[in-house]
């Protein structure tokens, strides 16, 4: 699933970086912006681990997110031309399509979990007690991903 989002949100990104409103005028904003998108371009070259491809997505959610609910007023000439091109790529609708499919995941990780919970030892059920006290999705992937982290440093 996440390798399936990586290749969307990379594909996407190449073509927004290639797209002629993004050439001139590069000011901050403008560089800032080609930057994030640079980033998750090279994350996903560089083949990251399922950990590493979840913070990259998430940190271009959050970007695309940021964008998208600025209000006409904070509106520079600049963030508009970004926010045109992530309309124009559909990037709200790539968020909307990873947010379902992340709540999907969860939903089946809370099934097997609960499914093997009595096999489990106490700190464990703490950190799941967390998770699921958690009403947020982002923030319910963000202690999941720390979760793997642990397990695998």
């Amino acid at each position: 699933m996440i390798q399936k989002h990586m290749y969307k949100y990379a594909n996407t990104a190449k073509h927004m970086l290639n797209d002629k409103s993004l050439e001139f005028p590069i000011q901050q904003e403008i560089f800032n912006f080609k930057e994030n998108i640079n980033n998750l371009i090279e994350n996903y070259n560089n083949d990251l681990t399922f950990i590493a491809n979840i913070m990259s997505i998430n940190d271009f959610v959050e970007v695309v997110e940021y964008y998208l609910n600025l209000t006409e007023k904070q509106l520079t000439p600049e963030t508009k031309i970004i926010v045109e091109i992530l309309k124009k790529y559909k990037c709200q609708e790539l968020n909307d399509d990873y947010e379902m499919d992340l709540k999907i995941f969860i939903k089946d990780f809370e099934n097997k979990f609960e499914a093997n919970k009595m096999h489990l030892d106490e700190p464990l059920l703490e950190w799941y007690k967390h998770f699921k006290s958690l009403e947020d999705y982002e923030e319910q992937i963000m202690v999941f991903v720390l979760l793997l982290q642990m397990a695998f440093n």
